[in-house]
Formats: C-alpha cells, sequence, structure tokens
C-alpha cells in the first residue's frame, strides 16, 4: 500500500493494484488521517495518507477503523482529478479527509 507521513502529499499509486481493482468494480480514494485543529500532533499517531480501495465514497460523520485499530472520523471529501490505468485516463479521484477519535469520544 502507498502510504506517506506527510498528509499534503499523496502518496505515489500503484498501477498494477489499479488494474486490479478496476477487475472487480472497486476504485482508488486517497485517505487523509489527521489531528483534529484543536489537539496537538501525537507522536503515536502521527498524520498519514494513502491510498485504499473501495466500493464506495464514506460519508461526512461516517467512522472508519484503520488497519492498527485506531478510529477516524470523516470530515471532508474532496475531489481531484487523477491519471489511472496504463492508458493514464483522467479520472475524478476522491480525497477522504478524516481525524482521529480519541478513547472516550
Amino acid at each position: 500500500m502507498a502510504v506517506s507521513r506527510n498528509p499534503d502529499e499523496a502518496p505515489k499509486a500503484d498501477p498494477a493494484q489499479d488494474d486490479e481493482a478496476f477487475t472487480v468494480g472497486i476504485r482508488r480514494v486517497q485517505v487523509i488521517c489527521d489531528t483534529p485543529d484543536e489537539e496537538p500532533d501525537d507522536p503515536d499517531s502521527p498524520p498519514i495518507s494513502f491510498f485504499g480501495y473501495t466500493y464506495f465514497v464514506p460519508r461526512r460523520g461516517e467512522l472508519m477503523i484503520l488497519e492498527d485499530g485506531k478510529r477516524v472520523q470523516v470530515q471532508e471529501i474532496y475531489y481531484k482529478i487523477g491519471t489511472v490505468g496504463k492508458s493514464n485516463m483522467k479520472a475524478l479521484i476522491p480525497t477522504i479527509y478524516a481525524t482521529l477519535c480519541r478513547a472516550g469520544k
């Protein structure tokens, strides 16, 4: 999986994963997980950005559970134009901005 520890920088896409996703009808989305604005960054949960594949785009307010078990809540969904596939076709790629949920929240 393509991962970037800089949430302002998109990870590198893997064309083979894009091709495989296309064959099963799922699409690539970029997920940015950040610390809420009013909280300092936690060294154990630094901001992260990665590409994932999904059948649908989550909506604002929905919760996602990351591979390490941490929960994030979707705050915004942005769309950007990017290229996918061997032909470099232009596609509308969702970018999901989510913030870390602290225990008890």
